[in-house]
């Protein structure tokens, strides 16, 4: 659900780092990205404002079980061809330590 959605976002601001400022980004730009599967369809905006990025996450048709649905971001789009290996890892542009996935564990 999206409460559970806005905790684990809130949870991992809570426990990150402090990231080097950055003075060279682009100011005032937006970028969206469009789900558009047979079942599951949303919008994924990025908001470049004041220094800060905002992400708003709006997705339906998501399964009533099954939950919670966490996302995150790869450092490339799924190609044409779709495969999903070439998307790389994931998006960490500042290095952050990250906990290893333990895939028998509930939240995996």
């Amino acid at each position: 659900s999206f409460s559970h959605l806005m905790i684990s976002a809130l949870a991992a601001v809570a426990f990150a780092g402090e990231a080097p400022e950055n003075t060279d980004s682009p100011r005032n730009i937006v970028a969206k990205a469009h789900l558009d599967n047979k079942d599951v369809k949303g919008v994924i905006d990025f908001s470049a404002k004041n220094g800060t990025v905002k992400v708003h996450v709006d997705v339906t048709g998501l399964p009533d079980e099954g939950g919670p649905f966490y996302y995150h971001i790869h450092k490339s789009p799924v190609p044409s061809n779709g495969n999903c290996e070439a998307t790389g890892t994931h998006l960490n542009p500042y290095n952050a330590p990250l906990d290893d996935c333990d895939a028998f564990d509930d939240d995996a």
